[in-house]
This record gives C-alpha cells, structure tokens and sequence, in this order.
C-alpha cells in the first residue's frame, strides 16, 4: 500500500475526484496515514471542490477527520464552498461533513 500510494501521488493528474474521494475515505477507514498522497490529493482537489459528488465530498472531509489531517488550505475552501452545495446535502452528507471538520478540531468564528 505505501508503494502505491507513493505512485498515485504523482499520478493524481489521471484520477477524477470520485476516485480521489474513495482512495482517500478507504485510506481513512484502513487508518494508513500517508502524508505524501494525502497532501497531494488536497492540493490537486482544492480548486476543483464543484466537481465532487456530494457524497464524495463528505466522504474525503470525513476521510480526512479520521486519519487527523488537517489541510489547512483544503478546510478553507472547503468552508467557503460548503455554503454553494448545502441545499444539495442529504442528511448522511451533511453529518459526514460536521463531524469530520469536528474530528480535525476545525473552529472559524462565524460559521455557524
């Protein structure tokens, strides 16, 4: 696993975010923390939050609240696209969220 991780970091170019989103969340429910691919998938997926599924998204913040990695700038544009998709969250969605950001200890003044 840590091989292909290591591979898949620098091949990110050729997943879609739904394949981002599962590696991510199967990464956190195997508890395998790998820096380099989950910096990697951050940073490719962070200008580009409108192409995930909602469940997609969900899955990838939740991913990231169990294996304890906090992008900072991932959270950021995370919290400020969430407002554009929350009409669209189903319940599952919008739990998975909350309790990922409340996982990675995520407090900002005003976001409630």
């Amino acid at each position: 696993l840590l091989s292909s991780c290591n591979d898949a970091a620098r091949r990110l170019d050729e997943f879609n975010m739904q394949n981002i989103s599962n590696t991510v969340y199967g990464l956190g429910l195997l508890k395998f923390r790998h820096e380099l691919f989950l910096e990697a998938a951050c940073s490719h997926s962070l200008h580009r939050l409108a192409d995930f599924t909602p469940q997609g998204l969900s899955n990838m913040v939740y991913a990231l609240g169990l294996l304890g990695f906090r992008h900072s700038a991932f959270v950021q544009a995370f919290c400020t696209h969430l407002p554009l998709r929350t009409s669209r969250l189903a319940p599952q969605h919008f739990g998975n969220l909350v309790f990922g950001l409340g996982l990675l200890g995520y407090k900002k003044p005003g976001l409630a």
